[in-house]
């Protein structure tokens, strides 16, 4: 069981092994003998709480379009992001209910000495949200990702701030009907549409729940098939 998050991984280090269950995709892995290693995606955070089915809405009942919670200094783009939101989309949108949360210091704690949103209230955030951004940290793929997932709020991530050591981060959601921008300067065009008419983000999200279910079915079977190997 190996985990790369700086995708940093050389299949010498662990050729002996007859299995390897691997966390973050990348392009180095596309190099490895696929007979013996497995994807294994990173999954929700142990302290997020768990979502019932009965606590997804539908996303025209959700309070806010969008929410970003996030640490300042895992990425620089995440700045950035946050100063798109500050000078252009409230601007353009004034009267958008946006949720925002920043800390600015890492911290596993998730508590709040360390400026974190503590996980019952970001769970309730991400509930009651349309989109949850996305913008990277140490690696693309986050628990944020499966976080909105369970949620049913609609991930936005960009091709940018991903760096040159994560290549193709998100092979493994090529077919899901998540929001990908070329760059986060695509966020206010993308509010402007949702403005215009939000019934094909909607039913976006209704895809997006079916394509999550088959992806965890897929990857539960394959995982369970190789063990009992």
């Amino acid at each position: 069981l190996a985990t790369d998050e700086l995708c940093t991984f050389h299949s010498s280090k662990i050729d002996a092994a007859q299995t390897i269950f691997t966390q973050y995709y990348h392009h180095r892995l596309e190099h490895v003998n696929q007979s013996k290693i497995f994807y294994l995606p990173t999954g929700v955070a142990h302290t997020f709480p768990e979502v019932s089915p009965a606590e997804v809405r539908p996303p025209a009942q959700r309070r806010y379009v969008l929410n970003l919670v996030c640490s300042l200094v895992t990425n620089k783009v995440r700045q950035r992001v946050r100063a798109l939101i500050q000078t252009r989309v409230r601007p353009e949108f004034p009267k958008m209910q946006i949720f925002e949360h920043y800390a600015h210091s890492w911290s596993g704690n998730y508590d709040n000495k360390s400026g974190y949103l503590p996980p019952p209230a970001f769970k309730r955030v991400v509930l009651d949200s349309v989109f949850t951004l996305m913008p990277s940290g140490h690696n693309p793929e986050c628990y944020r990702l499966y976080e909105s997932l369970e949620c049913g709020s609609i991930p936005v991530v960009a091709m940018e701030g991903l760096g040159t050591h994560c290549e193709r981060p998100f092979a493994p959601f090529a077919t899901a009907p998540l929001v990908f921008l070329q760059n986060w300067d695509g966020l206010p065009e993308l509010l402007r549409n949702f403005t215009r008419d939000p019934a094909p983000f909607y039913r976006r999200a209704g895809q997006l729940a079916k394509w999550y279910a088959e992806f965890k079915r897929h990857t539960y079977d394959t995982i369970l098939d190789r063990l009992l190997q």
